[in-house]
């Protein structure tokens, strides 16, 4: 009988264990939550070739804090902005505002992050024939 409440114990220990961190994880927020980008567009349309001003604002959800732009501490990833667009259409010089210095229980030293709202500068840049297109007139000749 002994053996047998100790058997139930730990089963009722196991369970309680799994429902904590299926709980832990339910409260854990998805990524998408987190971070959130919107492009602020200069103007209605882009002729091409040419290079625009372009802003991404940046919306991150209090409490969480993203890295700033530079390697920092071991461990650490910089932030970044990266698009993959069509061929010809390019986002450069893209500039983040100076992140801020905060510091964290896990790191020795201050750690550059950002948080809550704050603007991405960047230029859209149009080559000549985006998409990898090339115009062409053909002229039909005909006899008379």
């Amino acid at each position: 009988m002994l053996l047998e409440n100790q058997g139930r114990m730990g089963s009722a220990y196991v369970l309680a264990l799994i429902l904590l961190i299926g709980i832990s994880f339910l409260s854990l927020p998805a990524l998408a939550d987190v971070a959130r980008v919107e492009v602020m567009q200069s103007q209605d349309g882009y002729v091409a070739p040419g290079e625009y001003p372009i802003l991404f604002s940046i919306h991150i959800k209090r409490p969480w804090y993203i890295h700033g732009t530079h390697a920092g501490q071991s461990g650490l990833f910089p932030t970044s902005l990266t698009l993959e667009g069509p061929e010809g259409i390019e986002i450069k010089r893209i500039a983040f505002p100076p992140p801020q210095e905060k510091t964290f229980s896990f790191a020795k030293d201050p750690v550059a992050v950002y948080s809550g709202n704050f603007t991405v500068r960047a230029t859209l840049t149009i080559d000549p024939f985006p998409f990898g297109c090339r115009w062409s007139r053909q002229v039909k000749r005909s006899r008379i």
